[in-house]
C-alpha cells in the first residue's frame, strides 16, 4: 500500500491489525485480549450500545453513531466481532455487518480516488484510480450508428471483480459481468458503483472474520442478555465445570504446590512460561486459572508471569485478580475443560479426565498414597 496515503482507522477499523494496534496503543498484544473486556474501559459499552441500536433500527442506526477516537472505534469493533462470533446467529450477524458496511460506505463517499485505491489494496483488490474521466469508452451504439461514450474513473481487475461480485451481488442483473464494460482484463466502473463494490468487499472481509468460537467465561452474562434481547431462547453457557475436591477423596493443602503433579498440558504451559516464552491468550488463561484453583498465592502467580517478554504488571495483576474473582464480575474462573483444551490444541496427553484440576488432584492422591506406602515399608 502507498505509504503516502493516510487511511483513518477510526473510519475503517476493519483494516487495523488488532495485535499490532494493541501493542502500539497498550503495549500488549492479542495474547492479552481480555484486557479489552475490562468493564472499567469504554469499549464493551460502545460495542453493546451499537449492537442494540442496529438490532432495533437496522441501517438507520448508523446515523446515530458518532465517529470516536481510533482506539474506541477499533477496540469496540473487534469486541463486536467477538460478540457476533459467540452468538453465532446468521440473522444477527447479517444485520450487524450490513449496517456497518453501509456506515463504512458513507465514509468512502468523501474519500479521494487514491484513498479508495489504497483501501482496495488493503482488501487485496486490484483497483486503479484513473482520474476524473480517466477512461472514455464506448458504452453502446444506437440504431442510427451513433456511439455513446461514458467516462470511467476506476477500473478493477476482472478476477477481483468476479471474486467479490460472485458472492452476493451476482443475483442482481446490473452487476453481471456481461453487463459491464470490460477492456483488456479490466472492468470499468464509475465512482458510485466503485464505492458500492468496495462496500461489498468490506462486508465480505468482516464476514470472513466471524467464526464460531468457544464460550468465553468473561462474556457469559453479557451474551445471555444479548441473546434475550434478539430473541434467542437457548442460553449461552460457558464451558466451566464445577469440581468438588471431596469427590476425589483428598484434602488438598493449599500452601503446598506440587509441580510434579501438574497434568501434562499444564506442565507444558508452565515450562513455557518459566522459560520466558510468549504465551497465547488461551495459554495464559489456562495456566492462571489452574494455579488460582490449586491455591497458589496471587503474588506468586504474578511473579511467574514476569518471565513473559511483554510483561506489564498493572495489566497482569488486573487479569489475575479478575480470574480469581476479586474484580469485574466477581466470579472465580475454572480452567478450560479437557475438551476445550483439545480443541485449542493445548492437550498433549490423554488423561481420561474432564478437567486438568481433576488430573492434578488424582496425581496428588497417588503421590500421597505412594508416600504412605513407603513409610509403612520403612516401619516394617
Amino acid at each position: 500500500m502507498n505509504s503516502k496515503i493516510y487511511i483513518d482507522l477510526a473510519k475503517y477499523p476493519f483494516l487495523a491489525d488488532l495485535d499490532i494496534f494493541m501493542k502500539e496503543r497498550l503495549g500488549i498484544g492479542t495474547e492479552s485480549l481480555g484486557i479489552l473486556l475490562d468493564p472499567t474501559l469504554p469499549y464493551i459499552d460502545i460495542a453493546v450500545k451499537r449492537f442494540k441500536e442496529i438490532m432495533k433500527l437496522g441501517e438507520k442506526a448508523i446515523h446515530q453513531m458518532k465517529l470516536l477516537s481510533a482506539e474506541e472505534e477499533v477496540f469496540s469493533f473487534y469486541i463486536l466481532l467477538l460478540i457476533l462470533s459467540t452468538l453465532n446467529n446468521k440473522r444477527v450477524t447479517e444485520r450487524v455487518i450490513t449496517a456497518f458496511a453501509k456506515r463504512f460506505s458513507k465514509f468512502l463517499e468523501d474519500e479521494h480516488g487514491k484513498t479508495l485505491e489504497a483501501i482496495a489494496e488493503s482488501l487485496n483488490i486490484n483497483l486503479k484510480y484513473l482520474g476524473p474521466c480517466g477512461k472514455e469508452l464506448t458504452a453502446a451504439i444506437t440504431v442510427n450508428g451513433v456511439e455513446i461514450h461514458i467516462c470511467y474513473d476506476y477500473a478493477v481487475h476482472v478476477i477481483d471483480y468476479i471474486k467479490i461480485v460472485s458472492k452476493r451481488l451476482s443475483q442482481s442483473i446490473s452487476w453481471k459481468l456481461t453487463n459491464q464494460i470490460v477492456y483488456k482484463g479490466w472492468v470499468y466502473l464509475d465512482r458510485h458503483k466503485t464505492i458500492r463494490f468496495l462496500e461489498e468487499a468490506i462486508a465480505l472481509k468482516i464476514y470472513s472474520s466471524i467464526k464460531p468460537i468457544e464460550p468465553i467465561p468473561e462474556l457469559t452474562d453479557l451474551i445471555n442478555n444479548l441473546r434475550k434481547y434478539v430473541g434467542l431462547t437457548t442460553p449461552y453457557v460457558s464451558k466451566r465445570i464445577e469440581i468438588k475436591h471431596e469427590k476425589i477423596g483428598i484434602e488438598l493443602p493449599k500452601e503446598i504446590i506440587n509441580v510434579n503433579a501438574f497434568p501434562p498440558c499444564i506442565r507444558n504451559i508452565y515450562e513455557l512460561l518459566t522459560s520466558g516464552s510468549n504465551l497465547s491468550h488461551q495459554q495464559r488463561f489456562a495456566i492462571a486459572t489452574f494455579l488460582i484453583n490449586i491455591g497458589m498465592d496471587l503474588d506468586e502467580i504474578l511473579e511467574l508471569f514476569k518471565h513473559t517478554p511483554d510483561f506489564n504488571e498493572k495489566v497482569a495483576r488486573y487479569q489475575i485478580e479478575h480470574l480469581a474473582g476479586l474484580r469485574g464480575s466477581k466470579k472465580k474462573y475454572l480452567p478450560y475443560s479437557c475438551e476445550t483444551m483439545k480443541s485449542l490444541g493445548m492437550c498433549v496427553s490423554e488423561c481420561n479426565v474432564k478437567n486438568p484440576l481433576i488430573a492434578y488432584l488424582k496425581n496428588i492422591r497417588k503421590s500421597k498414597a505412594g508416600g504412605e506406602k513407603s513409610e509403612n515399608n520403612a516401619k516394617e
